[in-house]
């Protein structure tokens, strides 16, 4: 669903519509190596700055929801745009696939700025995701898998539907203190607390206790890992500091004075560390 419009997408009629039907759904399929993960790929066609709610629900478990909040951002450039307007700077020809060695160079360093050099600068507000998901009740253990998300880095928060937030226990003894003491009770109630148990594919599988009395919807923000741009038609994140970077980067792998361009690239990235200074992930752990 577009979240501004309130449009919901048709598989079918390959377009946005007022009502939401079983045109709008897609059948997700059990992976056969690795059981318990369902995957299923869909294309539509978003807004420029759009906001989009993905629902996934099971046909046999009412109880069943987890909502991802995506948000498609506005201005952004593809891969094929960055590196051709680096290759202006450079007075070198325009590339149009990523066949020719040049335009593989220059994607690579424009990878490294998303992988390695945002990261390192703190620089995380274009991964974080938000969503919901149900607990039910009498069951302690659950997957967070956002959709469209293939690893999740860490937990900004959980929150209540009363909006109240369950606290992330300081350590495993405390978490199995605190479980131990409403087990032996057998208290089900809203969860208090939560760790994570383990990870599985990516994805944390949460605990928590008390076990849930009820079917609970949790609100979640979480850090997702970033993914390497692979393809031309793709779009950047943060493109005017990608391709600063990527710029500075190219020319200094020429053995090139990239002085001005390392300046550029500076400015770039603390305009993004001032815009971001107040949302930033940086003192979550990672």
């Amino acid at each position: 669903m577009d979240k501004e419009t309130s449009l919901f997408w048709d598989e079918v009629a390959d377009a946005w519509v007022d009502t939401l039907s079983s045109d709008c759904n897609l059948t997700l399929t059990e992976s056969v190596t690795e059981p318990g993960v369902y995957t299923g790929s869909a294309t539509f066609t978003p807004q420029n700055g759009g906001v989009y709610q993905i629902s996934v629900f099971d046909s046999v478990d009412a109880e069943y929801s987890m909502d991802t909040i995506e948000v498609y951002p506005s201005k952004t450039k593809t891969v094929l745009q960055v590196i051709n307007a680096i290759q202006l700077e450079l007075r070198l020809p325009q590339s149009t696939t990523l066949t020719d060695k040049f335009a593989q160079i220059v994607l690579a360093n424009m990878n490294k700025v998303l992988l390695d050099l945002l990261p390192e600068k703190q620089i995380f507000d274009h991964l974080k995701v938000q969503g919901s998901f149900t607990i039910n009740s009498a069951r302690p253990l659950y997957r967070l898998a956002p959709v469209n998300v293939d690893t999740v880095e860490s937990i900004t928060f959980l929150r209540r539907p009363d909006m109240t937030y369950i606290v992330k226990a300081k350590d495993d003894i405390t978490f199995r203190t605190a479980a131990d003491s409403y087990n032996a009770s057998l208290t089900y109630s809203s969860p208090e607390w939560y760790r994570i148990a383990q990870r599985d594919s990516g994805f944390p599988i949460l605990e928590f206790t008390p076990a849930p009395d009820a079917s609970y919807i949790v609100s979640y923000e979480v850090l997702k890992q970033s993914k390497e741009m692979t393809t031309l038609t793709e779009y950047v994140p943060l493109h005017r500091v990608i391709q600063a970077g990527a710029l500075m980067l190219t020319k200094q792998g020429q053995n090139r004075d990239a002085s001005a361009e390392a300046a550029l690239y500076e400015a770039t990235l603390s305009h993004a560390e001032t815009v971001g200074a107040n949302t930033h992930m940086g003192d979550f752990e990672v």
